[in-house]
């Protein structure tokens, strides 16, 4: 088992910020970080993030077609007034 080093709980807080839905710059700035690519370095995304991510996607594109089926629908006299 590896050792624990007190940096791990930043890692682990940074990763549940992120989750949380705290951006990457407010993070940055809350870590002390000037640069957001060190805030990468910290938060992890786990699998159960990457899944309600991809959910999210998946809702989006839906909502998309939707509405371009809608846009794009021939109307009929019924629907013009």
């Amino acid at each position: 088992m590896a050792q624990f080093r007190p940096y791990d709980c930043r890692h682990t807080w940074a990763t549940r910020a992120v989750e949380a839905g705290i951006d990457l710059v407010t993070l940055a700035a809350m870590l002390g970080h000037s640069k957001i690519n060190m805030v990468l370095r910290y938060a992890h995304p786990t699998q159960e993030h990457q899944s309600k991510a991809m959910d999210k996607m998946e809702q989006y594109v839906s909502a998309q077609k939707i509405a371009h089926a809608e846009r794009t629908a021939p109307q009929t006299s019924s629907s013009i007034q």
